[in-house]
């Protein structure tokens, strides 16, 4: 294919334009030269500032180096689909599945959207390399490829809105990401000699609220009480609605006694709540549970839940901690 194709150079900037796919332009050095709509939201960043940065600075150490030498590699590194991990303090990490496609202004860093799970979407950036092959060699078609390559990342991002991380009435992190970030925290803890706290809360008697009153006023009860718990806890920590008036706190680098601490403050900031179209108190029972540096978190919500079992079978509105190893 020669450096001047036009199908190239077209389908590079249909990609570049699409608000769909987290696509940019690199040159050799990594830095980015032109980008799709979706970087700078990804990279929490203006639209601007994305250029002219090299795009190792948001990925881990090692992700760096990965990065910089696929680009200085031959073509058969670069045509490998790998992964990346981007890191942000708002949200965590993120989990790129990218691809490098060889281009005459530089390489396309192509990467699926990380809200997406579906196969359709991933089939289409791990073969984008060899359609672009192919639309070179039947440009009488090309127009109606791009029509059918639209259409399919349209069906997609339908898929990736219903599969969002956030729980859609409260703002809060839904379960999916609790699960992820969980996982994370996790392994860092074991890599850097850190504990994990984990906090579960349940409203109580929430049912009576909404048989008393309504569930829109329901609604309004979880939206208020998530609000006070993400106000109430530090940036890097994850507030997540887990079940119907079930929240999860995680609390990374965080000792029990702490947490414990955190968790009663935050169960009298939500009995202080003065809510819109609900005269009563509403409150909130705890159980807290510790992940000691390189535990296994597959069991850490069942302690916390214990917990909170504990804390509800005592009266309710109160904190709990898990009862000691025998």
């Amino acid at each position: 294919m020669g450096p001047e194709d036009p199908s190239l150079n077209r389908l590079a900037d249909f990609l570049l334009g699409s608000d769909l796919l987290f696509c940019a332009l690199l040159d050799r050095e990594g830095i980015i030269r032109a980008h799709s709509p979706g970087v700078p939201r990804l990279l929490h960043l203006a639209g601007d500032d994305c250029r002219n940065r090299p795009l190792a600075i948001h990925l881990t150490e090692a992700d760096g180096a990965q990065l910089r030498r696929r680009l200085a590699g031959g073509d058969d590194e670069r045509d490998e689909e790998f992964l990346l991990n981007l890191h942000s303090p708002l949200q965590g990490p993120t989990t790129l599945r990218c691809c490098l496609v060889r281009h005459p202004r530089g390489v396309l860093f192509v990467a699926e959207n990380p809200a997406a799970k579906t196969a359709a979407l991933a089939d289409e950036l791990l073969q984008l390399n060899n359609q672009l092959a192919v639309l070179s060699r039947e440009n009488t078609r090309k127009n109606r490829e791009l029509q059918e390559r639209n259409r399919q990342l349209l069906e997609a991002y339908r898929t990736i809105q219903e599969l969002a991380l956030k729980d859609p009435l409260t703002g809060a992190a839904n379960r999916r990401a609790f699960n992820e970030r969980l996982r994370f925290e996790a392994e860092r803890g074991a890599r850097m000699k850190s504990p994990l706290v984990l906090a579960m809360l349940d409203l109580d008697h929430f049912k009576r609220v909404n048989d008393d009153y309504g569930h829109e006023v329901g609604d309004q009860v979880l939206i208020a009480v998530t609000a006070a718990l993400m106000r109430g806890v530090r940036p890097y920590d994850l507030v997540a609605r887990v079940g119907g008036e079930e929240i999860a706190l995680l609390l990374p680098g965080t000792e029990l006694d702490k947490g414990v601490e955190i968790a009663e403050r935050l169960r009298r900031e939500v009995a202080e709540l003065a809510i819109d179209g609900y005269p009563k108190q509403i409150t909130a029972s705890f159980g807290v549970a510790l992940l000691p540096p390189g535990g296994n978190p597959d069991r850490l919500m069942s302690r916390a839940d214990a917990a909170l079992y504990l804390a509800k079978d005592g009266g309710r509105n109160r904190v709990e901690r898990e009862s000691p190893p025998q």
